[in-house]
């Protein structure tokens, strides 16, 4: 091989190897946070859902949606098990202070020790079986905002009383419990995929009724 043809050769295959290092796969793509929870420090958060009467929903589903959201803060966001307030102690404290009842989640969460409180409010709930079959159908409608404790200020959304969760699908086999935990992974991803940079891969699931513009991260 003559100098020339080698020297474009070597040119070729650092070309070539240049955009396959720096080229950013689809798995390797992140949507940015909205908030960022990820970067709050040593601030302790308090997970907070309000189940309403009137939103039909089990009462089971508080728990479960409580869990699923601690899972997705520990495993997701990665933040360490000392920084969430334990649904334990939430409980402790409601069923031992009689004024509970009537205060909001902020001050709930100032008095359990939290810097921040994510709160959720299921707004509508529907699981229907098919008839003589163990098949379900199911849909949680609510809404979802983060707050500063000690000053009651809403840090997301900024621009709406609270992110739109839409959850929903068409057929689950199982038992009763197993369709409403479903729906509470389903809501708990769709609300903390907005508060840390969450891989493009993880950010749309089948479940997602929400149209928040996914489609912008395919």
């Amino acid at each position: 091989m003559n100098k020339p043809a080698a020297i474009t050769t070597i040119a070729i295959l650092v070309f070539a190897c240049g955009c396959t290092m720096f080229s950013e796969t689809r798995s390797e793509k992140k949507v940015p946070a909205e908030y960022n929870l990820t970067e709050t420090g040593e601030q302790k958060i308090a997970v907070i859902i309000e189940n309403p009467i009137w939103a039909d929903a089990p009462r089971i589903l508080t728990g479960q949606l409580t869990d699923e959201i601690h899972k997705k803060l520990k495993n997701d966001l990665k933040l360490a098990p000392k920084k969430i307030i334990s649904q334990e102690k939430i409980s402790e404290y409601m069923r031992n202070t009689p004024q509970a009842e009537m205060q909001g989640p902020i001050e709930i969460g100032r008095s359990v020790g939290a810097d921040l409180v994510l709160y959720a409010q299921i707004q509508n709930f529907k699981l229907t079986q098919t008839a003589e079959t163990d098949y379900y159908r199911g849909l949680i409608d609510g809404k979802a905002a983060l707050f500063d404790a000690e000053t009651g200020e809403k840090l997301w959304p900024l621009d709406e009383s609270g992110k739109t969760i839409l959850v929903s699908y068409e057929i689950e086999q199982g038992n009763y419990e197993a369709a409403v935990g479903r729906l509470a992974r389903a809501f708990a991803h769709c609300t903390t995929r907005y508060l840390y940079n969450c891989p493009v891969p993880r950010y749309k699931i089948y479940e997602d009724k929400s149209g928040m513009g996914w489609k912008d991260w395919e």
